[in-house]
Formats: structure tokens, sequence, C-alpha cells
């Protein structure tokens, strides 16, 4: 659910490749709960070696209605870079924050 959500909500050009994952459950997940995510781009580093990659790292936190943190988690992405021509900003990121609850879509 937490992935389906994040996907969403992360605006990235063509793709990613997972690279690494830190997660925890800090509070279990209970019936009837509505989960959203929260997702925030920490870092985005260009690849010394190939130019039209680059190292992305992605904060989250996946949040009941109640705002009591069930998961969270921080990860490294490898992404593709834009073409220069399509640099406008994806919804979302001009604060480097989106949220976005199941059911939602971008």
């Amino acid at each position: 659910m937490s992935m389906k959500l994040l996907a969403q909500a992360l605006p990235l050009a063509t793709g990613i490749i997972g690279k690494g994952v830190e997660i925890e459950w800090p509070s279990p997940t209970r019936p009837n709960d509505e989960l959203g995510v929260v997702a925030r781009i920490d870092t985005i580093t260009p690849s010394k070696s190939r130019p039209g990659r680059g190292s992305i790292t992605v904060g989250y936190q996946t949040l009941n209605q109640n705002g009591d943190i069930r998961q969270r988690a921080r990860i490294t992405l490898i992404g593709w870079r834009r073409d220069v021509g399509a640099q406008a900003a994806a919804p979302g990121a001009e604060s480097g924050e989106k949220a976005i609850k199941h059911g939602e879509s971008r």
C-alpha cells in the first residue's frame, strides 16, 4: 500500500531503480485505518560517471487518519534525468513534499 502511494506521490520523470532502504514500523496498522503517505525528496545527486542518471534520496511516512505514523522509511533510488526541454516542475515538486491518500491520484 505505501509503495503504491509513494509511486503516485513522487514527481519522477521516466522511472526508478531501488538502491537501498531503511524502514521501520513505529506502530501497528489497525483495521479500518485510512492511510496516506507524505513523501519528501531529500537529495538529488547527479552521477559523475553516467550523466543521464542520478541518485535520489527520499524520506516518507505512512500516516493514518489521526496522523499516527504507521511506517517510516528513507530510500535511495537511481533515476534518469529529464530532457532539458522538459524541466517544468511536476505537481508538488515546488516544495519538495507531497501527500497523497489511498484512492487519490496525482
